[in-house]
């Protein structure tokens, strides 16, 4: 009996692989949203860049990153910071390093 239902699984493996990808998927959004919800992170609005004013590519008011927020500092607090990248921004460094302090200190 078990190796009829191994190879009725056998025949179906392509359609049980998708299902088991999709559920995965929707695992990761389900903890993605609940994630979002208790810290109170909003969704992003996406504009259209216009060169004529220059306007930002990216913009972040208040942003916080979501690891490093949720650390316990001892009696600090985290201090939400804002960001405004705009179109004739570059962010180049010669090491990882400083790659990874713009990371930390942009959300």
């Amino acid at each position: 009996a078990w190796l009829k239902v191994l190879s009725e699984f056998s025949n179906h493996y392509q359609r049980h692989w998708q299902a088991v990808r999709a559920l995965a998927a929707l695992d990761v959004l389900i903890a993605l949203a609940i994630g979002a919800k208790a810290q109170g992170y909003c969704r992003p609005k996406i504009h259209e860049i216009d060169e004529n004013t220059n306007n930002g590519l990216l913009r972040i008011i208040g942003g916080r990153h979501p690891v490093i927020s949720q650390m316990k500092m001892g009696d600090e607090q985290y201090v939400a910071n804002n960001t405004n990248l705009q179109v004739t921004s570059k962010c180049t460094n010669h090491n990882l390093p400083g790659y990874v302090t713009l990371l930390l200190r942009t959300p």
